[in-house]
């Protein structure tokens, strides 16, 4: 009962020699049957990807085709899994066709934990969900097809705007002075480190050594608010990181960042007055890996694999350039509110 699809041409061979001679017998009688009912019924054969797809009568995913958004679909007894990630440089903010009808939905955030259920509508007879999503940040989706069900919205946030004529500035407390800064961890260990720093990458601090350090450090500044209670949610945006951060508020662990975006929702943190904000951000090993072959230190504890540049030769990464490490920001702290 499958539709069976050739692009552009059919098989040729049989792989193997084993009974070669029977299985080619067997292999092109089965190809005269498919080139004879080509074009009816469940075999199809075409040149145009596109064109071809849509004899099969599949919806395409407009996710994909109209707003840029990857998506892997798969089947569950009640309705559909999609795993939706924004691989583009543009954040989503928009109702999302979907290829399958659907009468609710779930969200789930594979980076936070947070889940609640989607906001859908029915439009021109296809379902489509309410997605937002920043540049390189993904979602897991999880329709029904039959089933109403009952959980708290999914968080849709959005800044508030300052009340202007035209209300289009963002309220947000940015974060320009310098941080108080100190190494965790470092390898090899520093001498000396100043104690206050600009954002920026740590390869770019005036200490010997400090463009090869593997490491972690901890970024520390303070910031005032009179009431954040008055607002419904704040957002957390640390900007650009080098790799890794966690991130703790008047010395409470709020959330460890792996992957853009690094924001994460900091409300029930914050106090009336002085607040702390610490982030402590990991770097990648390519630093001190460049660093020891460049001085032929022995670091591999492999046996088994060998180091070999693009043209597959012998070679090792000393050639490196220190790549950025750290938190390089800009850091803004942005109040957020309901998107109704």
């Amino acid at each position: 009962g499958a539709t069976i699809v050739f692009l552009e041409q059919y098989p040729e061979d049989v792989p193997g020699l084993n009974t070669l001679e029977g299985r080619r017998t067997e292999f092109n009688k089965a190809l005269a049957q498919i080139k004879e009912r080509e074009g009816k019924g469940h075999i199809l054969f075409g040149t145009d990807y596109a064109r071809t797809l849509a004899a099969t009568a599949a919806v395409p995913e407009e996710m994909k085709t109209t707003f840029g958004l990857s998506s892997i679909r798969r089947s569950h007894p009640e309705g559909h899994h999609y795993f939706i990630s924004a691989l583009k440089t543009e954040d989503t903010e928009n109702w999302i066709p979907l290829a399958v009808q659907a009468r609710s939905a779930m969200l789930y955030n594979p980076m936070n934990g947070t889940s609640g259920k989607a906001r859908l509508r029915q439009n021109n007879g296809r379902t489509e969900v309410f997605l937002q999503l920043a540049s390189g940040e993904s979602v897991i989706l999880k329709t029904f097809a039959n089933q109403e069900i009952s959980a708290p919205e999914y968080g849709y946030w959005t800044p508030v705007v300052q009340n202007d004529v035209k209300k289009t500035s963002p309220v947000t407390y940015s974060f320009t002075d310098k941080w108080g800064f100190r190494f965790v961890e470092a390898s090899p260990a520093l001498a000396a480190t100043p104690d206050s720093v600009s954002l920026g990458s740590w390869t770019e601090i005036p200490a010997e050594g400090a463009k090869n350090v593997m490491g972690a450090a901890c970024y520390t500044t303070t910031f005032t608010l009179k009431s954040p209670a008055d607002v419904e949610e704040w957002m957390l945006d640390l900007g650009d990181v080098r790799e890794s951060a966690r991130v703790r508020i008047n010395g409470q662990a709020v959330a460890t960042l792996i992957a853009v975006p690094y924001r994460c929702l900091v409300g029930k943190y914050l106090r009336p007055g002085v607040n702390t904000l610490e982030v402590e951000v990991t770097n990648l090993p390519a630093n001190r890996i460049a660093d020891m072959d460049r001085r032929d230190v022995p670091w591999r504890i492999y046996k088994d694999a060998n180091i070999v540049n693009i043209h597959y030769k012998k070679d090792n990464y000393g050639k490196w350039e220190p790549v950025p490490s750290g938190l390089l920001g800009p850091v803004h702290l942005i109040p957020m509110q309901t998107l109704k």
